[in-house]
């Protein structure tokens, strides 16, 4: 399950190119509350920049200027994002699921590096060259041949593609190896207690703060228009269902964390006919815990997680129009 969800915005802001002047943010402090710092679960200081950025971003600031102005926050947040992928499904998962952004790999890589983790470093960049070797229709074939469970067999009949996937593999597995001894999650908690721009608030003041960050966004309305017009059009069509569908129902949802064909709940045979059909099952976390959802094209219903007893049901092509 997804720790990191903020992801969800990174693709959308980079189309804002308008940068914050320098004056204003150059000797802002990066914030976390009091709370998240000297909480006993050492995943909750980092899950504290997390929140920051993620306020941030949704604030619409730019990752171009989140990066210029608080970049060790960044690797933080994008050298976590890449564990919890790596944690969930190895390199392959990670790959898929980042789009193959440039942008992001440079920011983990200099998070690796500033964070003193060379040996993870080192499997990284081997691993982003080994896929950038590849040619752009290999490597789109590739990556989309790692979602598409039922299509990757005639994929890796491609030599080369294949090639690529079994060092993929064995470059995985090493990092599993090293990661088993120094985990990424107590290095990226002792690096944020390095930050000389870290400032520990009180519970109580950290809504403040944000807010005066946030009071120097330029443009904000405008970019609070086009981001709204923006994901109007472009939103996935799971993210409208599932949000329609909890809506209906009284139910707030707090993050879509994994999409897939009903693998673990239904028979294989179920699962290969959902691909071939694209019935997707959507595993979602809201207010009344894990839930999940059947959209059967016509009909997207919602299930209790523990009983799978059905909330209710509504009609897609009405949702979608």
């Amino acid at each position: 399950m997804y720790k990191n969800i903020g992801l969800l915005f990174f693709t959308l802001f980079i189309l804002f190119s308008q940068t914050v002047g320098a004056r204003g943010l150059k000797n802002m402090q990066i914030i976390i509350n009091h709370s998240a710092y000297n909480h006993a679960d050492h995943y909750e200081r980092i899950w504290g920049i997390i929140d920051f950025i993620n306020s941030l971003q949704k604030g619409l600031f730019t990752d171009a200027e989140l990066d210029e102005f608080f970049p060790k926050a960044q690797e933080v947040y994008f050298v976590d994002y890449f564990n919890c992928e790596f944690e969930n499904g190895g390199l392959h998962q990670y790959f898929l699921n980042s789009h193959f952004s440039k942008d992001m790999y440079s920011i983990i890589m200099r998070g690796l590096e500033n964070m003193k983790a060379f040996k993870q470093l080192e499997i990284f960049k081997e691993a982003i060259d080994t896929v950038e070797q590849m040619s752009p229709q290999d490597r789109e074939l590739y990556l989309s041949s790692l979602q598409m469970h039922y299509e990757r067999e005639s994929v890796l009949e491609n030599v080369s593609i294949k090639k690529v996937h079994d060092r993929i593999s064995a470059l995985a597995d090493k990092m599993f190896e090293i990661l088993s001894k120094d985990p990424l999650e107590p290095i990226c908690y002792r690096y944020i207690a390095s930050f000389k721009n870290l400032n520990v608030v009180g519970d109580n003041q950290y809504d403040s703060e944000i807010s005066k960050i946030l009071a120097l966004v330029p443009n904000y309305a405008q970019r609070k228009k086009e981001a709204d017009v923006h994901w109007e059009k472009e939103q996935p069509a799971y993210n409208k269902i599932a949000t329609d569908l909890c809506k209906r129902f009284g139910i707030e949802l707090k993050s879509i964390n994994v999409l897939d064909f009903g693998e673990g709940m239904v028979s294989p045979e179920v699962v290969e006919e959902n691909y071939k059909k694209q019935r997707r099952h959507y595993h979602i976390s809201t207010n009344m815990g894990y839930m999940y959802i059947v959209d059967g094209w016509d009909t997207a219903t919602l299930y209790k997680g523990d009983t799978h007893e059905v909330v209710g049901s509504i009609n897609i092509q009405n949702e979608t129009e």
